[in-house]
């Protein structure tokens, strides 16, 4: 890619975008020993900020974060959407409801999921505060075509990079 070239990322506004993705399958197929879960979680975004490295020179787009916080919310969105429908489920049958996780526990598990700094969380605390019910809206009303069209465009990437012999795995690529 040229300098005068401006690489677009569609897929940050909803979570990854697609060329992390791609990596990340590529290192997913090619996993190194890891001690535990969590040393293996960080040791993937380390590779994948390493991969970033090595093709573009630096981390990732112009310095932006991995994630944004609309992506963030997005996921913590979808999670909260969850949450209220297995409640309302289990309410239905008659079951003793799980309670649906609050607004600081969604932080903290997105926090987690994304490998965030301890700082972020205030943050996305009050973006999720104000804008909570926009995000559980997108995630109600989403119907995962995106999604779908990107999975596929990365399957046709995996079995034309399989026939050089480069693996790819998806099981763990974030939709």
């Amino acid at each position: 890619m040229s300098d005068s070239e401006e690489f677009v990322d569609f897929g940050e506004a909803v979570g990854r975008g697609f060329l992390d993705k791609l990596l990340l399958a590529i290192i997913d197929a090619n996993p190194e020993p890891a001690s535990s879960d969590v040393a293996a979680a960080k040791r993937r975004g380390d590779r994948l900020r390493d991969a970033r490295v090595a093709l573009f020179g630096h981390p990732n787009s112009e310095g932006r974060p991995l994630v944004s916080d609309e992506a963030v919310l997005r996921w913590i969105g979808t999670q909260n959407y969850k949450d209220r429908a297995q409640e309302g489920t289990a309410k239905s049958k008659g079951r003793a409801e799980p309670k649906a996780r609050s607004g600081r526990k969604l932080v903290e598990a997105a926090a987690a999921h994304f490998q965030l700094p301890e700082n972020a969380q205030e943050r996305l605390r009050k973006k999720w505060r104000t804008t909570g019910q926009k995000w559980f809206e997108v995630a109600m009303y989403h119907d995962d075509v995106p999604e779908a069209l990107e999975m596929n465009l990365l399957k046709s990437v995996q079995k034309a990079l399989l026939k050089e012999g480069v693996l790819m795995e998806l099981r763990n690529i974030e939709r």
